[in-house]
C-alpha cells in the first residue's frame, strides 16, 4: 500500500514538472520549474509514506562522515549489507567503551541502556550487562542469559526474580526462564525445586499443592 501511495505521489511531482505527455497525445505546455518549498513537501510526504527513506539517508550521511552519530536508536536497518555491517560496528565499539568501563568499576547503572537494538559484546561483556540488569529488575532477560551463563553468585539474583514473579495461576515466560536458571545451576529435578518453592510466598505455594505443574 506504501509503495503505491509513494508512485502516486511520484506521478503527481512528473505531471507538475515534466508534463508527462506521451506521443498519442498533445504534448502540455511546459510547466515552471518547481519552488524549493514544493519539493520539499513532496519530499516530505515519500517520507512519512515511507521512514525508512530518512533512516537511510542518516545512515548514509554517518557513513561518509565515518562517524556514528544517531545510529543508537535504530531498529529496522535499511539499505544493503554495507549500511547493516556499518551500523553493527558503531554499536559493537560504543557498547564495547561502554561495558568495559562499567567492568571495571562496577558500575551497573550505565549499562542498563546501551546503544543498538541487541547486544554485540563478548561473553564476559553480555554476562555482566544481564547479571546487572537482572539484579535491578530485568526478570526475563536476565533470567533467559542465566540459563546460558551465570554461575552460583547469580543464585541469590534468580530467587529474589521468582519471589517477584509467582505464577498466576501457572508458569509463563519470566518465572518458567528463572525456573529453569535455579534447576541448571542447582542441578536439581523438578520435584526438588518444587519444595524449595514453598519459601517463595503463597503463590508459589498454591502452584505446590495443585501439583506444580511445567509446561
Amino acid at each position: 500500500m506504501r509503495s503505491l501511495v509513494a508512485l502516486a505521489i511520484l506521478a503527481i511531482y512528473c505531471l507538475l514538472v515534466e508534463g508527462c505527455s506521451r506521443e498519442t497525445t498533445p504534448a502540455l505546455p511546459a510547466k515552471p520549474p518547481l519552488r524549493n518549498s514544493k519539493l520539499l513537501a513532496i519530499q516530505r510526504e515519500l517520507e512519512r509514506v515511507d521512514p525508512s527513506t530518512t533512516i537511510l539517508r542518516r545512515v548514509q550521511k554517518a557513513m561518509r562522515a565515518r562517524r556514528c552519530d544517531g545510529l543508537d536508536d535504530l531498529f529496522v536497518i535499511p539499505g544493503g549489507d554495507a549500511e547493516r555491517d556499518y551500523v553493527w560496528q558503531c554499536w559493537e565499539r560504543k557498547q564495547g567503551a561502554i561495558v568495559s568501563r562499567a567492568m571495571n568499576t562496577g558500575d551497573c547503572a550505565s549499562v542498563m541502556h546501551l546503544p543498538g537494538s541487541f547486544l554485540l559484546l563478548s561473553a564476559e561483556g553480555e554476562k555482566f550487562v544481564y547479571r546487572c540488569r537482572l539484579a535491578a529488575g530485568s526478570d526475563f532477560d536476565g533470567c533467559i542469559a542465566a540459563t546460558h551463563f551465570a554461575d552460583d553468585t547469580w543464585l541469590p539474583l534468580i530467587r529474589a526474580a521468582l519471589r517477584r514473579n509467582p505464577p498466576s495461576p501457572g508458569l509463563y515466560d519470566t518465572n518458567l526462564a528463572c525456573l529453569s536458571a535455579l534447576q541448571r545451576l542447582e542441578h536439581q529435578d523438578r520435584a526438588g525445586i518444587a519444595v524449595e518453592a514453598r519459601d517463595w510466598g503463597q503463590d508459589w505455594r498454591k502452584w505446590v499443592d495443585a501439583g506444580a505443574k511445567w509446561p
